[in-house]
């Protein structure tokens, strides 16, 4: 693959592509099985994968899709070969080329370039937050809890389960010694149950910790970022809600509505996007200020995080896709951020109130105004 990059230009630049026959077959093959796994197709009656995908979705539609998702293809890879250090994913410049089989392609595409920002200190932060405890009425609550997983029932006079049957076995240490593995008194039920929350909230408090020191380092960012990037850096986190929306098989408006509507929501959205941009932009910051660099372990974990038991085949996609620079940004955000959470100045409440966990379904309630200046 051959790339030109111009000169650049309000925070952009234009490059112009060049990929070989060999290039666009290659990226023919691995968008062939893309559509095939959107669309559900089913091979067995046919060897011939193309013919297959073909006939479920249409000779027009899949020309269509290959004009489109073949020069966004090309043109991550195109960014990752060229080594630039862009923002958000290449858009296509012009009209889409159309694409056939064993011949060359050459179309333009722009980027976004990072915008280089500094930081007024580059000192250790100073986070708060709640000392971990783990009370004896939260060891009651996780013992009845067991308890009542193994509940009977007497059967009505159809055969089903009657509710109002329900019975409850007693925690005693004749009943931990029969049904809990590696315990053989509730005593020691109790401490394997304790032991089980306190790693549970330690890696929760490790993880406000993380968000807390990246929140407070952004607050020493200096420099502009600009609205363009603001601006789709929203519509990309709006895509990854909607997704996980769908996911769970939730509209966006039950969603919104459980937000408290859409002013509310719109302002959760708001600050959301500027946490993220500007939290990524100071983690850059301080990796570029220590001279850290990616290792194989770093993107290791990196994959770990992202996808968990099916890290070999994530790695396997973004090789093949040409994406690894994706990866290597967050592999060196995460080993900044480790960096902010080992040198931390960590300060505790009095008070032992658990601090507010990020979950894939929440937005900040922080009912703030967004400023003006990014």
């Amino acid at each position: 693959m051959k790339v030109k990059q111009d000169k650049p230009e309000d925070g952009k630049v234009k490059l112009t592509i060049s990929a070989d026959a060999q290039e666009v077959d290659a990226a023919i093959t691995y968008l062939l099985i893309k559509c095939a796994s959107e669309n559900s197709v089913d091979t067995s009656e046919s060897p011939d994968l193309e013919f297959a995908v073909r006939a479920k979705v249409g000779n027009e539609f899949w020309q269509a899709y290959l004009d489109y998702q073949l020069p966004l293809f090309l043109a991550a890879k195109a960014v990752g070969v060229s080594k630039i250090e862009s923002i958000l994913n290449p858009e296509i410049v012009g009209k889409l080329p159309r694409v056939e089989k064993s011949r060359s392609l050459q179309f333009q595409a722009s980027v976004i370039l990072k915008p280089q920002l500094t930081l007024t200190s580059y000192e250790p932060v100073t986070v708060t937050v709640a000392p971990i405890t783990i009370s004896e009425s939260e060891l009651d609550d996780q013992l009845y809890m067991l308890a009542e997983s193994f509940a009977t029932y007497t059967d009505d006079e159809e055969g089903n389960p009657d509710p109002t049957t329900k019975t409850i076995p007693a925690i005693t240490d004749s009943w931990v010694e029969e049904n809990i593995p590696n315990a053989v008194t509730v005593t020691e039920l109790r401490e394997m149950i304790r032991l089980s929350a306190l790693a549970y909230k330690q890696n929760e408090q490790h993880d406000y910790i993380a968000y807390t020191a990246a929140s407070e380092l952004a607050k020493r960012l200096q420099g502009n970022i600009s609205t363009q990037i603001f601006e789709l850096t929203g519509k990309d986190l709006l895509a990854s809600l909607q997704r996980n929306l769908d996911y769970q098989q939730r509209t966006m408006q039950e969603f919104v509505a459980s937000q408290g509507g859409e002013a509310a929501f719109q302002a959760h959205m708001l600050l959301q996007t500027r946490e993220v941009l500007r939290q990524g932009f100071a983690l850059d910051a301080l990796a570029r200020h220590l001279e850290l660099q990616v290792s194989a372990a770093d993107l290791d974990e990196a994959f770990r995080r992202m996808a968990p038991g099916h890290e070999d085949m994530a790695y396997l996609d973004f090789e093949q896709t040409g994406r690894m620079y994706v990866m290597e940004e967050a592999a060196l955000r995460m080993k900044a951020n480790n960096w902010l959470v080992e040198t931390a100045i960590v300060n505790y409440r009095e008070n032992d109130e658990s601090p507010d966990s990020e979950g894939e379904d929440h937005l900040d309630d922080d009912q703030a105004s967004v400023d003006d200046d990014l």
